[in-house]
């Protein structure tokens, strides 16, 4: 499993994820913003069960960059973490009720040697948009773990060893309702995925 980690400041009103390093613990892989970890925990990962592969459990995940990581074209789980920057004052986090809602859509010029608008399917479609309603985190954790799915082969050119650069675009609503009146804050980012190789 792959997943991207993103952090925010939910004070900031600019819609801007983070580009926070963490630089006095450089090893927590889970608080560095705009970055690919890669799932190395006991367990297989689960799409249908979030808390398998043990998203907010530093030790489980390595630190392997930010954008334009190779990701390669085996099958691979894709997804995605949402987190208050650990540089967020306290009195600015959201509450443990606040809700997630998350917009994931994939797309890519036809050129080069890719043959679909994304690495995902469901039988012979291509999948390029995940929706997500909002859900609250999980009791007793500081961030949201957004499964997509699973990298498809035939999403790749056949013929030759190919890298596919996807273009995705993040889009994710917080609301803290527990405020009065209730707190909203939009942020957006606009990755890049390279897959195969």
């Amino acid at each position: 499993m792959y997943m991207l980690n993103m952090l925010f400041n939910f004070n900031n009103t600019d819609g801007l994820f983070s580009s926070f390093l963490d630089l006095t613990t450089p090893a927590d892989p889970l608080k560095n913003s705009k970055r690919w970890l890669r799932y190395r925990g006991p367990a297989i990962p689960d799409k249908d069960n979030p808390t398998n592969p043990g998203p907010n459990n530093s030790s489980n995940w390595d630190d392997i960059g930010r954008f334009n990581v190779l990701i390669p074209s085996s099958p691979h789980k894709i997804a995605l973490r949402f987190a208050p920057a650990p540089d967020t004052p306290m009195a600015n986090l959201p509450s443990a009720g606040a809700t997630l809602e998350c917009a994931v859509c994939y797309g890519r010029p036809p050129v080069g040697g890719g043959n679909s608008a994304s690495p995902f399917r469901d039988g012979p479609i291509v999948k390029t948009t995940f929706i997500v309603p909002p859900f609250a985190r999980t009791a007793g954790e500081d961030a949201w773990f957004v499964p997509l799915d699973v990298i498809h082969p035939s999403a790749f050119a056949s013929d030759r060893d190919v890298t596919n650069r996807f273009e995705f675009a993040i889009g994710i609503i917080v609301r803290d309702a527990t405020t009065t009146p209730q707190t909203t804050r939009h942020y957006g980012e606009d990755p890049e995925d390279d897959v195969g190789g």
